[in-house]
């Protein structure tokens, strides 16, 4: 599975690493995640909240909090068709039927872990679109009939070439402005210390040979030009996250100036929803021109210097 320089898994690897990590759950006994910091995760132990896998990854409050403020946000009227992309054990899925309620539509789920997918069954009582895929699939999506896409906790997990892929092939499926939402992504670039930590942590992996479940990174420079080279509009790059809604179907611009790469930046999804509208920013960033102090001269070479000026020109 290693192979030389830094490994970059397939979904169908991602997908063994986290049928393993459900089947052997039960016997690791996880804390719920309280707290994600430059030294790690701290985790409060015995937490009745902690019942299936997945569920230590942080309590839903925070999950319901926010997804009642992107329906709001997004204006997510009437019955809402979703995209779950990684649902994993379901704990983002139970929190978004249950605040949409009367306006669920289609819910259809992608994932690459059946064994994991399992709890997800177990956990939801309603009909879901469920689909087990080895490579990046959206082949089963009909045009224009999505309303969200949501990406909790698993876009980590995905290699930034697949994150493109998904990226460019869920335009067809999305509505004309409709959002996609991801949230549980590191992104390189911000200055945040759990992401530093994350990295460090991979790299440890990497020259020790662990395999297993890790995350995978992207930069936030590369995230804002892969939405704004695939025609993706109102982009928002958070520490941990983005929103962006589809704009007009284009050819990845390649081969032509796409003009100011805009987005925003704010540090934090809830921020964003309580208000915070950051900063705009553009690809490249515009750094400033430095130009180095001239370093003096040593005094033999400006004795040498006077020297030669008094030889020529006189006193």
């Amino acid at each position: 599975m290693w192979s030389k320089g830094t490994p970059v898994k397939t979904p169908d690897e991602v997908g063994r690493d986290f049928n393993e990590y459900a089947k052997a759950w039960a016997e690791q006994g996880y804390g719920l995640e309280v707290e994600w910091t430059g030294d790690g995760i701290v985790r409060a132990d015995g937490s009745d909240e902690v019942k299936r896998p997945g569920d230590e990854w942080g309590s839903p409050d925070a999950l319901r909090r926010d997804y009642a403020a992107l329906i709001k946000k997004f204006g997510l009227t009437g019955d809402v068709n979703v995209v779950e992309i990684g649902a994993g054990g379901g704990r983002s899925t139970q929190v978004l039927l249950d605040l949409l309620g009367d306006q669920n539509g289609e819910y259809h789920v992608i994932d690459v872990a059946d064994v994991f997918v399992d709890t997800l069954r177990q956990r939801i009582s309603r009909p879901l679109d469920i689909h087990i895929v080895t490579d990046v699939d959206t082949s089963f999506l009909t045009k224009n009939s999505i309303d969200l896409v949501l990406a909790q906790s698993s876009w980590s997990h995905i290699s930034f070439y697949d994150q493109y892929r998904y990226l460019r092939d869920l335009r067809f499926a999305l509505k004309k402005g409709a959002p996609i939402v991801v949230s549980g992504l590191f992104v390189i670039g911000t200055g945040d210390d759990w992401t530093w930590n994350r990295y460090r942590r991979r790299v440890y992996q990497i020259d020790h040979r662990i395999d297993g479940v890790f995350h995978e990174f992207t930069s936030i420079s590369l995230l804002a030009e892969m939405l704004n080279r695939l025609g993706y509009t109102d982009i928002v790059i958070f520490n941990h996250g983005f929103t962006a809604r589809r704009g007009t179907l284009i050819d990845d611009q390649f081969t032509k100036e796409v003009g100011n790469m805009t987005f925003r930046y704010v540090p934090t999804l809830p921020g964003w929803l309580d208000g915070d509208k950051g900063v705009v920013s553009r690809v490249p960033v515009a750094l400033p021109v430095v130009k180095p102090a001239p370093k003096p001269l040593p005094a033999r070479a400006v004795a040498s210097l006077k020297r030669r000026t008094k030889a020529i020109f006189g006193s």
